[in-house]
């Protein structure tokens, strides 16, 4: 039994292995139906053109990336599973050769709310990388350009089509009323479908007064409304994106020892308190731990590049970052 690692099998639909012409050999016979011993059935429909993987026994079989095939499964799977496979070594084999696909890591739908006016910023070169690097490991991208969109950070009666009391302007009740009626206006229920299409929410921002900027604010004061996000005791634990993950990739102005107990700005994890309990979490997030690059404005370009690569390394590793534990006190109902 071989294992052939990096296949990702948490998408949905069909699964092929189609064979690699090797010199002077014949490539047209065609995509290798795969048998899933752990389906009660399996459809295997050819996709896209894969990249070549060796597996012993078989010559030269190709096995495709994340982003190009669809593995029918008979229920979700996670890092680190183990899927018995059997396909046949060639087209008219009796015998199937059995392997094992491990699965590394599930494809996620990344949603980048990126706040910077300057898309030549490091904030800018941040925002860049993790689109590059996100969707070479096989994951589907969206970003949230708030300042080339025009973003009005200002919530209020713009928010609705139709308000359900026109007398007595009321944020929070005019909010469920919206999400109830489909009143949003379009502009929000965009946002708010790229929320609900996410699992994993990346904020790319400069921290200005130790909080967001105000365009990245007004995006959180307008699309995490009542009645969509959280209401009716749905918060934290039970809240109603619970199973996405929230991420900060920030910059600040000072450097590290600046941001450390005792330090003149306080401890960084105290000040980002507001941002990573009272917004991700509040709403049933999963937080994981920021990407931090201190100073990024007066280091060195030698730093810089070191925090792109460093960057680089902790979007790799999004599947095995473990979420922050907050200690908060006991929360009433």
């Amino acid at each position: 039994m071989s294992a052939v690692k990096g296949i990702d099998l948490g998408r949905r639909g069909p699964l092929t292995l189609r064979p690699t012409p090797q010199p002077g050999g014949n490539s047209s016979d065609g995509p290798r139906r795969l048998d899933l011993f752990q389906a009660s059935r399996s459809r295997q429909v050819p996709r896209k053109s894969p990249s070549s993987v060796k597996l012993p026994g078989s010559k030269a079989i190709s096995t495709v990336r994340p982003s190009a095939f669809d593995p029918v499964l008979p229920e979700a799977r996670q890092a680190g599973d183990e899927l018995r496979l059997a396909a046949p070594s060639r087209p008219d084999a009796r015998e199937p050769i059995c392997f094992t696909l491990k699965v590394l890591a599930k494809s996620m739908n990344v949603l980048i709310v990126y706040a910077h006016p300057e898309p030549k910023s490091f904030n800018g070169a941040m925002k860049e990388l993790a689109v590059e690097v996100l969707k070479g490991a096989g994951h589907t991208v969206q970003v949230s350009d708030l300042y080339a969109m025009n973003f009005a950070p200002a919530g209020g009666p713009i928010d609705f089509l139709e308000r359900e009391d026109e007398a007595c302007f009321r944020y929070q009740r005019e909010q469920v009323h919206a999400n109830d009626a489909g009143l949003f206006a379009p502009e929000l229920r965009e946002e708010m479908d790229k929320l609900v299409w996410a699992d994993l929410v990346i904020f790319q921002f400069p921290l200005w007064w130790f909080s967001l900027p105000a365009i990245l604010k007004g995006w959180v004061d307008r699309v995490f409304a009542m009645g969509f996000s959280y209401g009716a005791g749905q918060r934290y634990a039970t809240g109603v994106f619970r199973g996405k993950r929230g991420m900060l990739a920030m910059t600040t102005g000072g450097p590290p020892a600046s941001y450390v107990e005792g330090g003149s700005h306080g401890e960084i994890g105290q000040l980002l308190m507001h941002i990573q309990h009272g917004m991700f979490a509040f709403v049933g997030m999963d937080v994981v731990p920021p990407f931090i690059a201190y100073g990024a404005a007066r280091v060195s370009p030698e730093e810089r590049a070191a925090y792109l690569e460093a960057y680089r390394d902790r979007l790799l590793a999004l599947e095995s970052t473990a979420p922050i534990e907050f200690e908060v006190a006991a929360r009433s109902a």
